[in-house]
């Protein structure tokens, strides 16, 4: 039994010893770095800035992407949305099925690890980064641009069709069905190739 204690004993410190370890220009760094290409996607497409979020207020909804800093301080999160037309895009609601990670736009086997991103991952020349920044132009650019329309509430971010299918066979035919009922074109998903 002592030896298991001893183990994660050593197991915290040596995870408070990396924590304290990071340098704080670290998070300022990586975090400048993927605002600027988070600018270059979603500011051309009629985003505006306000820190680290990014909103668009259309006919029919207000649609965001945020960086949201873990309550550790040394990860991030990226969710993206769609909130009602006259919510408060400062605030958003965050009720089911109006806001996600940028995890959901990847495969699964590649979604844990890009639910939480470590500002020391996503410095530098980062591949990670790179793959976020992917993911957010491939993916949820598209999406928040069809969220934007009347009909915006009713869709879902997508995986790749081939990796649902293995999964979810009934969501694959109500994505078909939208596709048919809302000109949705399924068979372009983030990191299906097409």
């Amino acid at each position: 039994m002592e030896k298991t204690d001893k183990t994660m004993e050593d197991a915290d410190s040596n995870a408070i010893k990396a924590w304290k370890a990071l340098d704080p220009t670290t998070r300022k760094r990586a975090l400048k770095l993927l605002t600027k290409e988070v600018d270059d996607i979603f500011l051309p497409l009629g985003f505006v800035r306000k820190g680290v979020r990014w909103h668009r207020t259309g006919w029919f909804a207000t649609t965001f992407v945020e960086i949201q800093k873990s309550r550790y301080g040394n990860s991030c999160f990226i969710n993206f949305g769609r909130d009602a037309r006259d919510g408060d895009w400062r605030a958003p609601s965050y009720r089911n099925n109006t806001h996600w990670r940028i995890a959901s736009l990847a495969q699964t086997g590649a979604a844990c690890r890009l639910d939480q991103l470590s500002y020391a991952e996503l410095d530098g020349a980062s591949e990670l980064r790179l793959e976020v920044v992917s993911l957010l132009r491939d993916g949820a650019a598209p999406f928040l641009e069809q969220a934007q329309g009347l009909f915006g509430s009713l869709l879902r971010p997508r995986r790749s069709i081939e990796d649902e299918l293995r999964r979810r066979p009934a969501a694959v035919f109500r994505r078909v069905l939208s596709a048919l009922l809302f000109g949705r074109d399924d068979n372009r998903g983030a990191g299906s190739g097409h």
